[in-house]
């Protein structure tokens, strides 16, 4: 205690808020759920409107009170409830509970029956009283009938053995069996069960109080609906609370901060990172918040835990999600995005490989990620999901404008649509396929420069040139040297200027290609030590079958795209040949458009899927690293306000 004041730390009030957080966003979850509509975009909240909430602490935590009282009021009701049916449950013992599904009000008329339907109505009650007797089994019965008199209306004579009747007298008083008579010496009891007698004083007081307990539940509902009622009139006042509810997240990094900072009575000194494009502005934003402050930059080291900022811009950071669904690049990697995004929308555009399908992915992908987008913050996983299925829809539609494909018809099936210029996936595989190995050797040949790029980042340029840039080249060559031998090998020509330029480039092809691999194998044992600089060669001779075994992967993205075109044209060859008549132009083009509709979603899938693992398997092993810590600026973390500019940065 200092002079009547208590002196509160860091960590209750750390914890006091966090306590104040919890209550705030239950309290909102539970007025979007009273609300009962979508969720509402993010709220646009000047700085100074958001820091000024400070003064409605008072306000909004009665507010919240009051939410939560209701809240809590609404539970016990609702315990209440759960109480009330189980009560209406453990009343009824699970024996009668089995034999009451069973109808016990048979008539008499029903025993005048043929003796097939008496055997029926026999075996029912039988294997009923078996079914609760669980582990003991009833003797055997000579005369199984149901008899009549005036007295007991309708009762069923049973026959049991000794021991079962001992083992199961408990349950037989339960069903109120009546012994009549007793053969020790052959070891059966004679005992018969009477419906009319069957409990009926018991079923009444069940039925009573089961009665009882549904007028309490009729009770707790209506005050439950009542309170409902009353959240509803909380509802005007949702935004601010939000709005409040994120002030408080803010009002936690800050004190968060506090305790990280070193000071004294008169100073504080703050590290923090900040984006190297950003440095300028934030010297020139703190300078003129406090007049007496000295900001000095320092090298980060590798001691330091540095977070990682992806570039991009607002295009191709759409693919920054991809990229962190593996994991975030460590700081000094070099940054994949706009690679990622690259390959990305080509190999997914070349999938789909269809103008129609194309055009719907590119409506479905952009409205949707516009949709995302107005709930959650701009760059959500959602928003960049859909915006890349856009833009890879846009790739689809010039992929397909290439092949000549319009919701899988041509120009051989409709003579006004535009001829391709690729060749045939039915038609012509091969050369489409090599095609695709032909991708796939680029996109490897970039990583190979992004693996070079790496070891260059952190001054090690001998082992980026050998391990890194060597291994691009060597590729480089193996595709001018390569090229005309396997279109020699499946009997393909290339005509003209094209045709001309391979044969040119193939020896210097074949020298880029040695050279390549001769620096990448024998040198590969570069900056390690003792044995390992020779067993790095035999490691880099066997990397070559690795190698081949990833260009190879890349011949999914011709057996996607195949499958593809082939559904197309199946569902339009089925729904065609039903157009005969109304009933068949009706019932065929139904046929088309639910086939098509499939063939797009399982072929989008599809595209993600496989294209996702090009990038992490085939791509990714060849520099990526990982485990980086992501950049997150200081009060972002916030749920649903977006604070907008009111010149007070």
């Amino acid at each position: 205690q200092v002079e009547g004041t208590k002196v509160v730390s860091h960590e209750e009030t750390e914890r006091e808020l966090e306590d104040n957080i919890a209550r705030c966003k239950s309290a909102v979850n539970i007025l979007v759920k009273v609300s009962e509509k979508e969720e509402e975009e993010e709220i646009n909240c000047s700085f100074k409107h958001f820091v000024g909430q400070e003064k409605n602490i008072e306000k909004m935590n009665k507010l919240v009170g009051e939410v939560t009282d209701y809240i809590d009021k609404i539970n016990s009701l609702y315990n209440k409830i759960m109480k009330c049916r189980s009560e209406q449950l453990d009343i009824v013992p699970m024996d009668i509970r089995k034999l009451n599904s069973i109808n016990l009000n048979v008539e008499k008329k029903t025993l005048e029956n043929s003796a097939s339907e008496t055997k029926k109505i026999l075996d029912k009650i039988y294997h009923s009283l078996l079914s609760v007797t669980e582990t003991y089994v009833f003797g055997e019965y000579e005369r199984l009938e149901i008899q009549t008199d005036a007295e007991n209306d309708l009762f069923i004579p049973f026959k049991l053995r000794m021991e079962d009747y001992n083992n199961l007298l408990v349950t037989l008083k339960k069903f109120k069996l009546v012994v009549t008579k007793k053969d020790e010496a052959k070891g059966v009891v004679e005992f018969y069960y009477s419906f009319k007698r069957a409990m009926p004083d018991f079923y009444k007081e069940v039925q009573k109080r089961i009665a009882e307990l549904e007028k309490l539940i009729a009770e707790y509902e209506a005050e439950i609906l009542s309170i409902y009622q009353k959240l509803k009139g909380y509802l005007p006042r949702l935004n601010a609370l939000k709005i409040f509810t994120d002030y408080l997240s803010y009002k936690l990094e800050s004190t968060r901060a506090e305790d990280e900072m070193c000071q004294t009575d008169t100073t504080c000194m703050l590290e923090c990172f900040v984006p190297k494009k950003q440095v300028n502005s934030f010297k020139k934003q703190m300078k003129a918040k406090f007049k007496a402050i000295v900001i000095s930059e320092e090298k980060i080291t590798e001691q330091d835990e540095t977070p990682t900022k992806l570039s991009g811009d607002k295009i191709t950071s759409s693919a920054n999600f991809v990229v962190n669904m593996y994991s975030v690049p460590k700081y000094g990697e070099a940054d994949p995005t706009f690679s990622v995004f690259f390959f990305f929308v080509i190999f997914f555009g070349f999938i789909m490989a269809d103008v129609g399908y194309g055009i719907v992915l590119t409506l479905i992908g952009f409205l949707l990620a516009a949709k995302a987008k107005s709930k959650k913050k701009a760059g959500g996983n959602a928003h960049n999901l859909w915006f890349l299925i856009g833009i890879g829809g846009m790739f689809a539609i010039i992929w397909g404008a290439l092949f000549g494909s319009y919701f899988g018809f041509s120009h051989n099936e409709v003579d006004f649509l535009p001829s391709g210029v690729m060749p045939s996936p039915q038609n012509e595989p091969i050369p489409l396929l090599l095609f695709c190995l032909l991708m796939g050797v680029l996109q490897i040949i970039v990583g190979f420069i992004m693996r070079g790029i790496n070891y260059f980042k952190h001054g090690k340029y001998s082992e980026g040139i050998v391990n890194g840039f060597a291994w691009a080249v060597c590729l480089f060559g193996v595709v001018f040297w390569a090229a005309n031998k396997l279109l020699d090998f499946f009997g393909l020509t290339l005509d003209g200027a094209l045709g001309d330029f391979f044969t040119m480039v193939e020896p210097a092809g074949l020298i880029i290609m040695l050279t390549g691999l001769a620096v990448g194998v024998l040198f590969a044992g570069i900056g390690s030590r003792g044995f390992t600089k020779f067993t790095k060669s035999f490691s880099a001779i066997y990397g070559l079958l690795n190698l081949f075994s990833d260009i190879l992967s890349y011949a999914r993205l011709f057996g996607l795209m195949l499958s593809s075109a082939i559904i197309a044209q199946q569902f339009n060859a089925i729904g065609m040949g039903m157009m005969d008549g109304v009933v068949g132009t009706i019932l065929g083009t139904l046929v088309i458009l639910i086939g098509h509709s499939f063939n797009v979603a399982m072929g989008a899938l599809s595209a993600y899927i496989h294209d996702v693992r090009l990038q992490y398997v085939e791509y990714f092993g060849k520099f990526y690293e990982g485990e980086g810590i992501p950049f997150q600026p200081f009060g972002a973390k916030l749920s649903y306000v977006k604070i907008v500019d009111d010149g007070r940065n």
